[in-house]
């Protein structure tokens, strides 16, 4: 199994609330900031994120190399994991608080 992982061109310490997706489809990974697309990453095989021993995390690196650049310096604020990929449209509606189809967990 395959590790992925994608993170922000950029920090987004400037005092402001902003809304961060991420979609997992088969072995790609993107990330959108409010609304918008600002990064993507591809794994070469096919990614699992029930693999055991191997924790879904947000915020940080699980490589021990990398943790300390990774940590975030902010607050999550509001956590929604669904069971698709969501589009791009409905990324932007959920950065505006229009509620997607599918919802699995939401949790702060």
């Amino acid at each position: 199994k395959n590790d992925i992982g994608v993170a922000s061109e950029g920090g987004l310490h400037d005092g402001a609330v902003h809304h961060v997706g991420i979609v997992r489809k088969k072995n790609n990974l993107k990330i959108y900031i409010d609304g918008k697309m600002h990064n993507e990453s591809t794994a070469s095989g096919i990614v699992d994120l029930k693999s055991k021993g191997k924790p879904f995390v947000l915020g940080r690196s699980l490589d021990k190399y990398h943790a300390a650049y990774f940590s975030p310096e902010g607050e999550f604020g509001d956590l929604k994991i669904f069971n698709r990929a969501l589009t791009s449209k409905q990324i932007e509606e959920e950065s505006n608080c229009v509620p997607a189809m599918g919802l699995l967990i939401k949790g702060v």
